[in-house]
């Protein structure tokens, strides 16, 4: 976000961040921020919602005693550029580490 001068940045899993009044997620703020666009719009949030298009993706979520070892292991370097090729101009693949839990992340979409 920061790289980019991205002011709003999230995921599906509803990670929202507003990098403007904070610089990590905040349930409480997006909530906030909705009903400020949907009294300004005068729209329910499903009328704001109708534009949206949710392309499908992937997560998978591998338990590992070492992310860093799991992430530099032989197998992952080879798979990723394979998942990469076969998805070609269709999608991408992202593994990475998760910032709270034992385990790596790899995501498709």
């Amino acid at each position: 976000m920061v790289k980019n001068g991205c002011r709003i940045g999230g995921e599906q899993s509803g990670h929202i961040i507003f990098s403007k009044y904070v610089t990590t997620d905040d349930g409480i703020l997006t909530s906030l921020k909705m009903m400020e666009v949907m009294l300004a719009k005068k729209k329910t949030m499903s009328e704001l919602a109708v534009p949206l298009k949710i392309y499908p993706q992937v997560l998978e979520n591998v338990l590992v005693t070492d992310k860093k070892a799991a992430q530099n292991a032989p197998a992952a370097q080879e798979a990723v550029p394979k998942v990469a090729e076969a998805l070609s101009d269709t999608g991408r693949i992202l593994v990475r580490e998760s910032g709270t839990g034992h385990e790596s992340k790899r995501l498709s979409v």
